[in-house]
């Protein structure tokens, strides 16, 4: 009975963990926010649209530049500490919720680039920043 319920359970936890990688695949840059203040302008925001993001298990290929054997963490922020480290609320990027789940990526070269930090609005759609432009991203 022990080895049942064992192997029933290494039956659930990959689909556990393959529910909570919604982030993987490509993500296009659909339209683009200025909540907050910005040092980026409107044309030049307007130029990353169309561009494409794609979140993979080994590699994530970024606007310009590749994050080699990506580590994907996310979190839980509530809508307060949202505000309090952003200076805009939620609701300005049309996320009307107590808490958002935040993905961030680490790279082995250390580097930054937009779309290394994705605020969740929906399994579809999220939220990277840039310069204070905040790009929403729909997944393809």
């Amino acid at each position: 009975m022990r080895a049942y319920f064992i192997f029933l359970m290494a039956l659930w936890f990959p689909a556990v963990a393959e529910a909570n990688e919604w982030y993987l695949g490509a993500w296009e840059l659909t339209e683009v926010r200025f909540p907050h203040v910005s040092a980026m302008t409107d044309q030049e925001a307007t130029a990353f649209i169309g561009r494409t993001i794609h979140y993979g298990e080994k590699s994530v290929q970024l606007i310009d530049s590749t994050c080699s054997n990506p580590i994907y963490k996310t979190e839980i922020e509530t809508a307060g500490d949202f505000l309090t480290g952003r200076r805009f609320p939620l609701e300005s990027i049309e996320i009307y919720t107590p808490s958002v789940e935040i993905l961030r990526v680490e790279c082995t070269s250390g580097s930054y680039a937009p779309g290394l930090s994705v605020i969740k609005k929906n399994e579809n759609t999220g939220y990277i920043s840039w310069d204070g432009a905040y790009f929403q991203i729909t997944k393809q």
